[in-house]
This record gives C-alpha cells, structure tokens and sequence, in this order.
C-alpha cells in the first residue's frame, strides 16, 4: 500500500430587500438561514445572498439537508458555495433542532423524493461499479494543468472565529498520474523558489484520484453501508457511508518537518461517499480521522472534497472543484479552502488570475456517456 500514501498533512508547529438582521459577524441558527435564503431568492440577486451569507455565522451547525433545502428554494450557485463555506465553518458546532422546509405547503417538500431503497443486489452492483470507476478514474484524466488557491485560516480559541493567515497561489501540474505543485505566489508576493511541501502550515495533495483510489482499492478493506437516497445539487443521489480502519488504512498524517525528524502516523478514517444515480459517477467524499493516540499533536482531521465539470482541451472531466481540511491542536483550529480552477491541457498558454471572479459559477449537472 505505500504506493497509495502520497496524500499528507504537513501541520508547522505553531444591501437587501429583506429584513435587516445585518450586521458583519451576525449569528444565525439554520432555522433561519433556510428562511432567509427563500425569502430573498426570488427578490434579490444571487451575489447580494452570497454577499450578505458572508457576513453571517453559524450558532448551530449547517448540513447538507439544509443546504439541500435551500437549493430546492432557489439558492444560485454563489449562494450555494457560501452556504458551503457556512457548513465547513460551523463542523463542530451542535446539531441545529429543527430544519424549516423549503415549501410551507407540505413539510414533505423538504425531504428528497427518490424510489425506493436499492436491494441488497444492487448496493453491490453500485459498489462495484464504483471501485471499477475509482480503479480507472487516474487512468482517464489527460495531462493538465490547473490553479490552485488556498486560503488558510487558524482559530486559537477553537470558537470558529477564523482568521485568514494566508492566501497561496499555485500552478498544479497533473502528469502520467502524478501531481506536482509549483507555488507562484503567498499573500500576492511572488515565491519562485517555495516548495510546496515547505511552506509550513497545512498542506495536502491527493485530491486528483489517490485518495479516491485508495479507498475503493480491494485491500484497503473499506467497509461500506448504502445509507439514503439525497440530493446532490439538484439530482437524485446515492449517500454511502464507509470507515476504513487503521490497519489497513494508507492515510499519512504528519506534524511538523516534512523530512524524516516530523511526527507522522497512518490514520482510520470514515466519511461519507456521494454518487450520482444515473451517472454513477463520485459527486463528493469526506472523510474523518479515526484511531489517533491522543500522545499525536494533530486531532480530528477532516476533509472534504467536491467535484465539478471542466472543460480540459475538446472534453469535460469531472475533477476536484475544491477541498476544505480542518484539524485541531490543542485548542487552535486550522482550515485550508482550497479551489481548482482554470484547467487546461498541459502545455496550454494561459494567463493566471488572482482573486474571485464575478462570472457566475455553471452548476455541474452534467452526464457522460
């Protein structure tokens, strides 16, 4: 399996038409996120939402159902990524006690209306088609290159009041199945000569399949168990719950020098696998460490990884849109948002933009044959 461990942490020591409920830092319950999400959809425009959820934090946890509701309410896809954002920023916080559905009229409207559970025949043929698909996912990419942007934030007092330490500008290079970073820019300043792996803070890789493949990967022996019918963005999705344990688990996490003097232990893990129904094609993973020893500096890490459609060359591919990781030591909380973006085939000329754009985002309901 130490062919499958290349993924790793390297952790250093160290105004609306609506109600004004307003202020930067303003806390909301999830109760009323849902509320004001359908009551400003259809009277304001995608960017005020976005621009106004910004300003808010959570004081319970958001979950996909929420956010779920919210998409069937109308939320735009600027909406959508800061509901997003509000659910990564509010992981820990408790359970909220009540969802409001998207539609008054019936309570049942909130819920996903899918057919019935699968058999236990056809989990299996799900599952398989899946390994097939993680097996074959590396084999299917072209060579490309792509930006990558990570924001990463530290919380000292594990309250997830974040600050944004720093911003680092990337050109990843996916080649023959291998990733390779070269850092152009930290905080705007340019770095010509940054290792990834150096920067300190935390850093990851495996996103483009590894970590995909280790999972589904025969003896990794990952236990899996078909949960609920969900939606993913709008279409009807498979919710697969799995854990992976120690033993068998290639999840290299690491503490402080990236050389051979860091602290580093191979972590179980279980999360959480999100597949398409009529594509059968990954949508999203999460995943939580299990089994740390509490002796370890790292504790809880988590990630998630969502997947979207982007246009390499004459085709589009499903790859990573983006990934949030947060781990905690001692009391300070860290979190990574990172972003792919403008892919291309490698060796295309194109010119790297920094900062958000205000194009509006295509939502990745797409199907291949």
């Amino acid at each position: 399996m130490s062919g499958l461990r290349k993924f790793a942490y390297l952790l250093a020591v160290a105004a609306l038409s609506v109600a004004p409920i307003a202020a930067q830092g303003m806390k909301m319950t999830t109760a009323e996120v849902i509320s004001f999400v359908r009551t400003s959809a259809k009277s304001s425009s995608d960017k005020e939402v976005a621009d106004y959820l910004h300003k808010v934090s959570m004081s319970d946890r958001l979950t996909d159902d929420a956010i779920e509701n919210c998409v069937q309410a109308g939320a735009g896809p600027r909406t959508q990524k800061a509901l997003i954002e509000l659910e990564s920023a509010s992981a820990s916080l408790p359970a909220a006690k009540k969802i409001v559905p998207a539609s008054s009229s019936s309570a049942a409207t909130s819920a996903p209306v899918g057919p019935p559970p699968p058999s236990e025949e056809e989990k299996r043929i799900v599952l398989g088609k899946l390994t097939d698909y993680a097996a074959n996912y590396i084999k299917n990419l072209p060579d490309f290159t792509c930006t990558q942007v990570t924001r990463r934030y530290v919380d000292p007092s594990n309250r997830q009041a974040y600050s944004l330490i720093d911003t680092v500008l990337e050109n990843l290079s996916y080649l023959e199945g291998h990733e390779q970073y070269k850092v152009v820019s930290v905080n705007n300043k340019p770095m010509p000569d940054a290792d990834h792996w150096k920067l300190g803070g935390t850093t990851s890789a495996g996103e483009f399949g590894t970590d995909m493949r280790a999972l589904f990967d025969p003896g990794t022996q990952t236990r899996f168990e078909w949960e609920k019918w969900t939606t993913w963005r709008g279409r009807l999705t498979h919710r697969f719950k799995y854990y992976v344990s120690q033993a068998t688990s290639s999840w290299e996490i690491r503490y402080g020098d990236a050389g051979d003097t860091g602290q580093k232990i191979i972590a179980g893990y279980s999360g959480i696998v999100y597949v398409d129904k009529d594509t059968d094609m990954i949508m999203r993973i999460t995943r939580e460490s299990e089994d740390i020893p509490a002796s370890f500096p790292v504790q809880n890490v988590k990630q998630d990884t969502r997947y979207d459609f982007h246009e390499i060359g004459a085709r589009e591919y499903l790859v990573p849109a983006s990934s949030v990781i947060t781990s905690k030591s001692g009391r300070q909380m860290v979190k990574n948002e990172t972003e792919f973006r403008l892919y291309r085939k490698f060796g295309t000329e194109s010119v790297i933009k920094f900062g958000s754009t205000d194009d509006e985002e295509k939502p990745p309901v797409k199907k291949q044959n």
